[in-house]
């Protein structure tokens, strides 16, 4: 028997990015490693917060429905190849729901490039559950009755397998994105994300985190 856990997510922005502004630029895996990139662009109304215990930037995405959301947290910039690590470390209940709550409505200069992300978890989602205390799952005494009436059922393999494909797709609304982009002369926010970043998908009603994820390679 093999346990299995798929999970897939493709969401339609609610302010969608117009594929003409899509443009070949440098993200930087490392001080000393580059890559290039499709890199979106638009220029809109976000909710946006700074956290100086995380030093990092956030930017809410919201998925039309405004539902769910894909917030970003990007650190601050310090040329040493370990921000994203760091950022990791300082990153916990308290320090996430405070930067969340921190977050206001202001015009921000986005840039976020597209990316598709496939992963799948073999030996180490046996060994996490494991250690997580689910023993008895994976060895002769664990009881799946209801599956096999007559017992001699165990779990002998665990497989999670996790993908995302994040691109300009949103609504219709790409004349009117087209506009702003030429034509708002407001001081905006920049938020370039051209560097590795931390994101999740969050269902926004029950406050539940429905993927994370780290963008540090483009494939």
């Amino acid at each position: 028997m093999v346990l299995l856990n798929a999970v897939y997510f493709k969401g339609l922005w609610k302010q969608q990015f117009y594929p003409a502004s899509t443009r070949k630029e440098t993200f930087y895996v490392s001080p000393h490693r580059r890559s290039i990139v499709d890199m979106m662009s638009q220029i809109g109304d976000f909710r946006y917060g700074e956290s100086r215990d995380l030093e990092a930037q956030m930017l809410e995405m919201p998925y039309k429905g405004e539902e769910i959301s894909m917030f970003v947290l990007l650190p601050r910039q310090r040329n040493t190849g370990k921000e994203i690590d760091t950022l990791i470390r300082k990153l916990n209940d308290n320090t996430l729901e405070s930067i969340i709550k921190g977050l206001k409505s202001q015009r921000v200069q986005i840039k976020f490039p597209k990316f598709g992300l496939e992963t799948t978890l073999q030996d180490d989602l046996k060994k996490t559950l494991i250690q997580m205390g689910i023993t008895d799952l994976f060895s002769h005494t664990a009881d799946l009755t209801n599956f096999a009436p007559q017992g001699c059922l165990y779990v002998e393999e665990g497989i999670h397998k996790a993908v995302i494909d994040v691109n300009e797709e949103g609504t219709e609304a790409a004349a009117v994105t087209a506009l702003i982009l030429t034509k708002s002369a407001v001081t905006s926010r920049a938020f370039t994300c051209n560097r590795p970043f931390l994101f999740f998908i969050r269902d926004n009603a029950v406050k539940n985190i429905l993927f994370m994820g780290i963008y540090q390679e483009p494939l």
